[in-house]
């Protein structure tokens, strides 16, 4: 595979994981266009008030975590949290 193929593939699909993994095997990317794709989904998604971004926040900071990026995580996790406790009523 070609890596720009791939990326290309990546930033156009309509499948929702085409960010973090590979749409045939399902083995996740963890790299650096992961973390930039699910950040400008989360920021579109926030921008339209989207009910889809508790689940790309969450997504975003799995991956941060799974990168060693903990600081970065954190406060994507608590406010996560937050939403779910406020939309759930917890």
């Amino acid at each position: 595979v070609h890596r720009a193929c791939l990326e290309r593939w990546r930033r156009s699909s309509t499948r929702r994981d085409a960010a973090y993994r590979c749409g045939t095997c399902k083995v996740e990317f963890r790299d650096e266009l992961s973390l930039e794709l699910l950040r400008a989904r989360l920021d579109a998604q926030r921008e339209r008030g989207s009910a889809g971004a508790l689940h790309s926040m969450s997504r975003l900071a799995v991956e941060l975590q799974a990168q060693g990026r903990l600081a970065e995580a954190e406060p994507l996790l608590r406010e996560a949290l937050e939403v779910c406790r406020a939309t759930r009523g917890a």
